[in-house]
């Protein structure tokens, strides 16, 4: 395997987090985007003003932490929204990303991944050697969604819409794995794909 620095992305609901579990016990360091990104808003006070400024106070509850929830309701029904919200947080993301990559391989981890779900959205495809799409069909995306998160279908469905379509993904990335079966069979489709690097 000589790809050492791997991205993972993928659509919501396609287990993109389950691949990354996989790597993980198989030796990868792996970076959570979505960690960062949560991270990004508790610990830079200037990041929250911005969005509170962009989405009104209703995104902020009485100790003044974010209500992801509902800055989601906002973002994911409106492409303009979502593009705003985009422009504050993926600079600090990309940034942040980049920091971890660097503290891991000091720390002489020689295989990263990391798992972003928005890697085309926020052009970070430079930065790895490869990347991997996790696939799933709309059905199976749809009954994982509303199982994990409890969310409505109309909120499942505008958050699959609001990201870059599967399609384009897996058209640009060096691997596909599609994930419709058991975790048996995506454990084993992942250690074919990254040990094909």
């Amino acid at each position: 395997m000589n790809a050492s620095l791997i991205g993972l992305t993928g659509g919501i609901g396609c287990g993109k987090t389950e691949v990354a579990n996989i790597l993980s016990r198989n030796g990868f360091y792996v970076i959570d985007a979505d960690k960062i990104g949560k991270k990004i808003v508790e610990d830079n006070p200037s990041v929250l003003h911005e969005l509170v400024h962009a989405f009104g106070p209703g995104i902020i509850d009485e100790s003044g932490a974010l209500k992801r929830k509902e800055l989601g309701h906002i973002v994911f029904a409106d492409e303009i929204k979502k593009l705003k919200l985009n422009q504050i947080t993926h600079p600090h993301l990309i940034s942040e990303i980049g920091f971890a990559i660097v503290s891991a391989q000091r720390d002489g981890w020689k295989r990263i991944v990391v798992d972003a779900a928005l890697i085309y959205e926020a052009g970070m495809e430079s930065m790895f050697d490869k990347i991997i799409v996790v696939y799933a069909d709309l059905p199976v995306r749809i009954a994982r969604i509303r199982a994990r998160d409890r969310f409505k279908e109309s909120d499942i469905i505008n958050r699959i819409r609001s990201q870059m379509d599967l399609e384009e993904k897996k058209r640009r990335a060096d691997a596909v794995i599609v994930n419709n079966g058991t975790l048996e069979d995506l454990e084993k489709t992942t250690l074919s794909v990254v040990n094909s690097f």
